[in-house]
Formats: structure tokens, C-alpha cells, sequence
């Protein structure tokens, strides 16, 4: 539990200095947002959204089904070698 800790850790600090950067430096500004306009765009993106996760899942269901078969070394080789092959 400790090696996510840390990167969590670390990503908290990494994004912290990246919009501290972004303001200062930079003269980023966040916009004000309307709550209506996202709810609308998230209902017309749904449908994507859906076709890119069942996609997802289907190219790498047979990571996750060896998962519950094999040891982590096992699978994470047979995903490197899938990637190295792909």
C-alpha cells in the first residue's frame, strides 16, 4: 500500500506545481462553467462514451480473464508481448 501512496503523493504535488506554473507564468485562467451545458454535453456524448469503453473492454478482455486464471508476472508479460506485437 505504500508504493500507490506515493505516487499518489507525487501526482498531487506534480499537478499542484503544473497549475501553479500555468497561473503565474502563463496568465491561464479557469472560466466560470455552467452545470446545464455540461449535463447537456455529457447526455450527447454518452453514446461515444459507451462505444469507446465496450471497445476498451473487448480489445482487452483477454488480459483481464487471464487475470483471474494466472499470476500478475504471468499476465503482465502476455501484455507486454501482445503490445510488442500489436
Amino acid at each position: 500500500f505504500l508504493v500507490p501512496l506515493i505516487n499518489g503523493i507525487f501526482a498531487i504535488i506534480g499537478t499542484s506545481l503544473a497549475f501553479i506554473v500555468a497561473y503565474q507564468r502563463l496568465n491561464v485562467r479557469v472560466n466560470s462553467f455552467d452545470a446545464k451545458v455540461i449535463s447537456i454535453l455529457l447526455k450527447d456524448g454518452w453514446y461515444i462514451f459507451q462505444s469507446k469503453i465496450f471497445s476498451t473492454l473487448y480489445k482487452n478482455s483477454n488480459i483481464i480473464i487471464l487475470g483471474f486464471f494466472a499470476n500478475p508476472t504471468t499476465v503482465g508479460l502476455y501484455s507486454l508481448l501482445e503490445r510488442v506485437i500489436r
